[in-house]
């Protein structure tokens, strides 16, 4: 009981990277890093922990979870690209605190079954592959406001949030009710303006007068209308910017002396605006890939050298130089190594007749799955690069997307490599055929 547990590494553990359990209370779990275990960070059967300002990516199931316990504050994490859940509320798991947390990446951002009267608050929960949430079971009266719910299922298509329904005496109901907002400001939804294409800003609130509808029994009255997203910066850049700005600053002490004050505040300030004017230029030529040719339309062929697929190819658009934005993956490709990014738009031709029938293959399956990839050139030939597009698929590389027959799907890829004079891109499939959900 009231311990300190920071700045530890804790990695490839067969169960949890960090287990607090049967009454110990009242600790602080701070600034450690976990990874790769089968889950992250596990608490269980006691109460008043915080956890706070931990990294925690790449476990098998969850990064975070509460079980039978209450009072668990869950603050200022990163918690991402972990398979299953990145925070999970088991049975049990009432009263606690999920807030602040950075929740990305994974199958299910927040996970919800039995716990109940939870405060989900200001969380960040960005690009999940399922759902942003999930609400199930027993849950209810969870109190769930000022969270940022970003492009969560955006490869699926539909609601970020899940909350299935429950059968009572034979009868389907709504999910448990839960509250979405203070009763003056809710949460963010990326897809709220487009679910809701007439709604108007309330009185320059940023607030809009359409209510969010996740089920009848689960309303946000109050959605917040805009979020302001920090653009991605590599905290590597940092460094030289402040070395500069700090290296003009000394030489101007050196020069006038620090008692001649408004020259010296004007040489500061010059610095800064220098640095500032650097660093918007960086982040310019780092987000463009201006005069750079690529395919417009048409029918993909399978790799650069076989036959036609019936997968059409229906636009690719805002080629660019960005940087790999997950966490470390199998490919060895690291959090902010530069990528070329492009988006591309496919639509699937093939029929809706099984593909694989005969008796060594599973019957009823169709070409559903696919996975491109962009092959770069410059005034060499072809670029090396490594295909990086997140989810990583262990068996074919890169994303493997779904895309039903006469449906259409956008993807961004992602290139690893520090390649800045890419001329023109050429997009193949490389992967289709029957699989397993990616």
């Amino acid at each position: 009981m009231d311990n300190k547990l920071e700045h530890n590494h804790e990695y490839h553990k067969k169960w949890a990277g960090i287990h607090l359990i049967h009454s110990s209370n009242s600790n602080t779990v701070s600034e450690n890093t976990v990874k790769n275990n089968d889950y992250g960070i596990v608490v269980s059967y006691c109460f008043d922990n915080i956890l706070v300002g931990n990294n925690i990516t790449n476990n098998r199931f969850s990064g975070v979870q509460l079980r039978e316990c209450q009072s668990i504050s869950v603050i200022d994490n990163t918690i991402t690209n972990n398979d299953v859940h990145d925070i999970s509320l088991m049975k049990n798991a009432n009263k606690n605190t999920i807030s602040e947390n950075h929740i990305t990446y994974n199958t299910i951002g927040i996970f919800v079954q039995g716990g109940s009267e939870n405060l989900i608050a200001g969380n960040m929960i960005l690009e999940n592959y399922d759902w942003g949430m999930q609400l199930k079971a027993g849950q209810h009266s969870n109190i769930i406001y000022h969270n940022y719910f970003i492009d969560n299922r955006k490869w699926k298509g539909g609601i970020q949030v899940s909350i299935p329904g429950l059968n009572v005496s034979g009868v389907w109901g709504a999910g448990n009710p839960n509250v979405w907002d203070d009763g003056e400001k809710g949460n963010y939804w990326s897809d709220y303006l487009t679910r809701y294409t007439n709604t108007t800003e309330i009185d320059n609130l940023g607030i809009g007068d359409t209510p969010f509808h996740i089920n009848p029994n689960n309303i946000d009255n109050h959605p917040v209308m805009e979020v302001n997203v920090i653009p991605e910066f590599p905290t590597w850049s940092i460094l030289p910017l402040f070395l500069v700005t700090s290296l003009i600053i000394v030489l101007a002490k050196k020069k006038i002396g620090v008692s001649d004050t408004k020259r010296f505040v004007l040489l500061v300030a010059v610095a800064v605006v220098l640095v500032s004017v650097l660093g918007v230029y960086y982040l310019y030529e780092s987000s463009n890939a201006p005069n750079i040719e690529g395919p417009s339309s048409g029918y993909l062929i399978e790799g650069p050298s076989s036959f036609e697929t019936m997968i059409f190819l229906v636009s690719t658009d805002n080629p660019r130089y960005g940087f790999y934005k997950w966490s470390d993956n199998n490919w060895d490709v690291h959090t902010e190594d530069p990528c070329f990014i492009v988006n591309v738009t496919v639509r699937n031709d093939y029929s809706t007749d099984p593909l694989w029938t005969d008796e060594d293959s599973p019957s009823g399956l169709y070409n559903n799955h696919v996975k491109l990839t962009a092959y770069l050139y410059n005034q060499k030939g072809k670029v090396d690069t490594v295909d990086v597009t997140y989810p990583i698929n262990s068996l074919h590389g890169g994303h493997v997307f779904k895309v039903e027959p006469k449906e259409t799907q956008s993807v961004e890829l992602y290139l690893a490599t520090d390649c800045k004079d890419v001329e023109r891109y050429e997009i193949y499939v490389t992967y289709i055929g029957p699989n397993m959900d990616p």
